[in-house]
């Protein structure tokens, strides 16, 4: 018989069974494989969304140069009566001067 857990809402699709805490994509008690998916109160992105979050991964990661560091980001924020939002952000970093790096003038 398939184990129920009411608070558990992981359950197999096929037979019920609580699939809380399993680490194999395949049903102990039924056999069958199933996929686990995002709950449906989750926000859904577009897939235009989703594309410009990736490329902006990509793009941060071929812009990180390695020799610098930031140490603290402040951001401050002040919102106007007239919808209009100011942001001040400072950002401290270190930078590692290395031996065969130019030096700017």
């Amino acid at each position: 018989m398939a184990k129920h857990s009411p608070e558990s809402g992981l359950k197999c699709p096929f037979c019920g069974y609580n699939l809380k805490s399993l680490t194999s994509s395949r049903c102990p008690e039924c056999g069958k494989p199933f996929v686990v998916s995002a709950p449906e109160t989750a926000e859904k992105k577009t897939v235009m969304r989703s594309l410009g979050e990736f490329l902006g991964h990509i793009v941060k990661g071929l812009r990180t140069d390695p020799s610098r560091k930031v140490i603290r980001k402040d951001v401050q924020e002040e919102r106007r009566e007239d919808g209009v939002i100011l942001r001040r952000t400072t950002i401290e970093e270190v930078e590692i001067n290395r031996e065969g790096r130019n030096k700017a003038s």
